[in-house]
This record gives structure tokens, sequence and C-alpha cells, in this order.
């Protein structure tokens, strides 16, 4: 409640808001095919530029992610058209977004094939346009 104030010099007036550690945004994160894997997102922080959110892609055994799509909205249908491929996303199975506006995220899962490098450096990448045997 304000009350009136005489004030005999300059004031400076601020008013505060306590905003939700919780972002007002959703990042919501679905899978092409939840027997290839699943994603989360969980939040971050809330900045000037919106509300960050970390995506996170986990893949069953005998598949890899392959990239992360997009699409405006919080409830989007897994086999949207409007989804559309996150630009440098290849193989980031965590992916840090800022958000203005609700986002559904999906991880987009490939059958996967292991590599070892001549280091002995083990990783699992999708096996693209092949059969997975």
């Amino acid at each position: 409640m304000f009350q009136n104030a005489t004030v005999s010099d300059n004031v400076t007036v601020r008013f505060l808001w306590e905003s939700d550690e919780q972002s007002s945004k959703t990042a919501t994160t679905i899978s092409n095919d939840t027997a290839f894997g699943n994603a989360k997102s969980e939040f971050r922080e809330n900045t000037s530029g919106g509300s960050i959110f970390r995506l996170t892609a986990v893949p069953n055994i005998g598949y890899a992610l392959e990239y992360w799509e997009s699409a405006e909205g919080a409830d989007i249908a897994n086999d949207s058209d409007t989804f559309a491929k996150v630009p440098n996303s290849e193989l980031q199975k965590i992916l840090t977004v800022t958000i203005d506006q609700d986002m559904t995220y999906r991880a987009v899962f490939a059958p996967s094939r292991i590599i070892v490098s001549d280091t002995g450096y083990v990783t699992w990448e999708p096996y693209l346009n092949v059969p997975p045997w």
C-alpha cells in the first residue's frame, strides 16, 4: 500500500518485482520415436533476452542423436510438419537454447554404430542411410 510522503530532496523510487525461479515460457521436448530415445528440458535462468533451457537427448542402446528440430508452441503433435531443423545441432546431445516464446524441441534419433579412433576413443554416431546390421 502506498502512502503520501513529503520529499524535500531528489528521490529515486524503484519498484522491484521478484520473479519465480521457473520461466513463464516452456521448452517442451519430445522424441521422434521413444523406442529410439527420449529428451528432456531443464530451466536454467531468465535473462533480458529470454529464458534459457538446457535440452538433453538420451538415446537408447543402438541409437544416437542425429539432430534437434524446433517448432513454435508447447502442445505440438509429434508428427507435425511445423518442425524445422535447429542449425548446428547435429550430434549435440546437450543443447542450450534461449527462448522468448513457448517452443517444442524434438530430438531426432537414428540407428547408430560404434566408432573407435586410432587412439582408442569410442563414440556412437548415427548410421545414416544404411540398415543397422
